[in-house]
């Protein structure tokens, strides 16, 4: 066999059957809808079309009527097409709605709940649920052998086994709902005991409508009554446990914060107000969590003020960024130097709760970070009370609008206390320096805080709520409030100890020690006032020396007004040094020779005695040097001798130095 000739695949096919004659009426059918009816339908156009079939000239007819279709046509055919569709899909979903509410209907009696699901709401308004049922019928069939019937006797016991087992799921069941009674009157009980203890404890219970449910439930109100409003009717809302116990929860969904003063100096904290005890956090009763949530408000409500008063205070040093006011607190260094005083700053936030447990709660500054925290709440309760007196007052008669408290002053009071304090420590500083330079040169002195308190400290209210004249007592809180912001005063006593030979003057003052002595004590009172509320007004300082410091003072230095004031703490400490220098020069040093002058260096009369018989002595206390000069001679020619006495320097008694002058002046 030639290798290019191939086999041909051989087909083992069976003979076409024949087919089933196509019934009349689809015959009819067919020619009514491809001839247009029987009337077209002739045998001289069968014929041609026979012949065009067979010459291979023939047309579709469909081809033919597209051709001939314009495009008016066709869209219109098209939009019928499009209704016909939508028409065939609406009946076949109303048909399919039909028959899903027919079988719902019927499931209806047997599942209820799983029917309603699919019903449509006509049906239900017009059909109640179990309307319509249905039986199953076993239809007998020659094929089906029938049941065989089984013995009364194993009935009776099939029926006594569904009595018992319905019986044991009865009881089960009541065991079940006894025991979810007794547990849900536990956890009632347990509710409502601690609900009872807290009313006993003086919380006003209300019924608060909460916002994901209708229903109300019970609560304390733990905003203040004269807050801001935007804290105002805040409520702890109580929750019931799984438990039982109380949940209590706030109406304003926000994480609970708490203010927190840190202090700041180079970058490094050297003081904090949270509290490194964690036994506050850990308290899990009922009140605790109460005063939790009140205390955040609170807090939260002070930083809000606070933020709306930073603005006015951007003058002096106070910002505001990322949420943290920054505020300088040069004052609460314990180093009097500049450059320490300028590095410590306030900083005032919101921190959360459990913040409060520290690892490191160590700082040197702690508790004056707490008194800072403790001012500012006092001053946020002062101004709730504020507004509680003047909203309690009777308004005055044809008043036309109502009258507005002014927002609470919080961190301005706390400013100026600062600057009191830095007064303060600025006069203490002094002081302490120029005893310890006396002490040094042997005179004894002693320094005493005399007063530091507020002048508005009164039990009783001059002004009643009414407006009227009374003595109204005023709650201790209150008093502590007005303390703080009124005016202070803190007054020091500089008392030194002076030499007298002359009996007249051997007088002791109320604060001598020993009245058979022969010294006498001098007293230096330095006052500094600030009124807190009066923020624009300076420091004063007040200066009271003993009255007879105008008799050793030259005529440029005396003062007919007594005490002295002044707006400046330098000219202050150095009046006050001066009178010092006078009081030691006139005072403590004894005239052991009458040829000799002892003066103050600023007592420009003595200088004109120099030259003359005798020795001429000047003192001067200085910053931080106490200097004594004596000067000696004959006209013209006179020799000066400076003897100086500082903080470091040894100690030397100022009358043994004065005698050894004068053994040499002798000699």
């Amino acid at each position: 066999m030639d290798a290019e000739q191939k086999p041909k695949p051989l087909s083992l096919r069976p003979w076409p059957t024949q087919a089933e004659e196509e019934p009349l009426d689809a015959i009819i059918t067919r020619i009514h809808e491809d001839r247009g009816g029987f009337r077209l339908v002739t045998e001289d156009a069968l014929e041609r079309e026979i012949a065009e079939k067979r010459s291979g000239l023939s047309v579709d007819e469909d081809e033919e009527d597209t051709a001939a279709m314009t495009r008016a046509e066709a869209l219109e055919k098209l939009h019928a097409s499009k209704r016909e569709i939508l028409t065939f899909a609406q009946s076949a979903r109303l048909e399919v709605g039909m028959a899903l509410d027919l079988v719902s209907l019927l499931l209806s009696k047997e599942h209820p709940k799983a029917a309603e699901a699919s019903l449509s709401p006509e049906v239900k308004k017009r059909a109640p649920l179990g309307s319509i049922g249905y039986d199953i019928w076993n239809l007998e069939h020659p094929g089906v052998a029938k049941p065989t019937p089984r013995p009364p006797q194993e009935e009776r016991l099939v029926a006594r086994g569904a009595r018992i087992q319905s019986l044991m799921f009865a009881a089960d069941s009541l065991l079940q709902g006894a025991s979810r009674l007794k547990d849900e009157v536990e956890r009632e009980t347990k509710y409502w005991q601690e609900v009872l203890s807290v009313k006993e404890k003086g919380w006003a219970i209300h019924r608060v409508t909460t916002e994901n449910s209708r229903r109300s439930a019970l609560g304390v109100e733990i905003s203040a009554l004269d807050a801001g409003a935007q804290f105002r009717s805040r409520f702890a809302v109580f929750q019931r446990s799984d438990d039982g116990r109380i949940r209590p929860e706030c109406n304003v969904k926000s994480q609970p914060r708490t203010l927190c003063v840190s202090l700041l100096r180079k970058g490094k904290v050297i003081g904090t107000s949270i509290s490194s005890d964690p036994s506050s956090l850990l308290d899990d009763s009922l009140e605790s969590k109460i005063h939790r949530m009140r205390d955040a408000l609170f807090d939260e409500e002070l930083f809000f003020e606070l933020t709306q008063e930073v603005r006015n205070l951007l003058p002096f040093g106070a910002t505001l960024n990322n949420g943290c006011i920054s505020l300088p607190a040069w004052p609460l260094s314990t180093d009097h130097s500049s450059s320490a005083e300028r590095d410590c700053d306030v900083i005032i936030e919101l921190v959360p709760l459990d913040s409060q447990i520290l690892e490191d709660g160590d700082f040197v500054n702690g508790d004056q970070a707490r008194a800072i925290a403790m001012f500012l709440r006092l001053m946020l309760m002062h101004g709730h009370a504020t507004r509680h007196r003047l909203r309690t007052q009777i308004p005055d008669a044809l008043q036309e609008k109502k009258q507005i408290p002014p927002p609470p002053t919080v961190l301005q009071p706390l400013v100026t206390h600062l600057h009191h304090m830095y007064a303060v420590k600025g006069i203490l500083g002094a002081l302490t320096t120029s005893s310890l330079i006396l002490s040094k040169a042997g005179i004894e002195t002693t320094l005493v805080l005399k007063q530091a308190m507020s002048s508005n400290l009164d039990p009783v209210d001059p002004v009643d709520a009414n407006g009227a004249n009374g003595a109204k007592p005023i709650a201790a809180t209150e008093r502590i409030c007005r303390a703080l912001a009124g005016v202070q005063e803190t007054c020091y006593r500089f008392i030194l100890k002076d030499f007298v030979l002359e009996p007249e003057d051997t007088a002791v003052t109320e604060d001598a020690e020993d009245e058979d002595t022969e010294y006498n004590y001098r007293n230096f009172d330095i006052t500094i006032r600030t009124d807190i509320g009066k923020f624009d007004e300076s420091t004063e300082y007040v200066l009271s020396s003993p009255q007879d410091q105008n008799a050793y003072s030259s005529v440029h230095a005396r003062s007919t007004v007594h005490p002295l004031r002044f707006q400046n703490q330098r000219e202050c400490v150095a009046r006050l040094r001066e009178d010092l220098s006078r009081d030691i020069a006139h005072r403590y040093i004894p005239h052991r020779d009458p040829d000799a002058r002892i003066a103050a260096k600023e007592d420009s009369a003595a200088y004109k005695m120099v030259g003359e018989k005798g020795m001429t002595i000047f003192v001067d206390l200085d910053k931080a040097v106490l200097k004594v000069n004596f000067v000696a001679g004959p006209s013209k020619i006179h020799s000066s001798t400076v003897t100086e006495w500082t903080a470091g320097s040894e100690k030397k008694d100022l009358l043994h130095v004065i005698a050894e002058e004068f053994a040499k002046l002798s000699n």
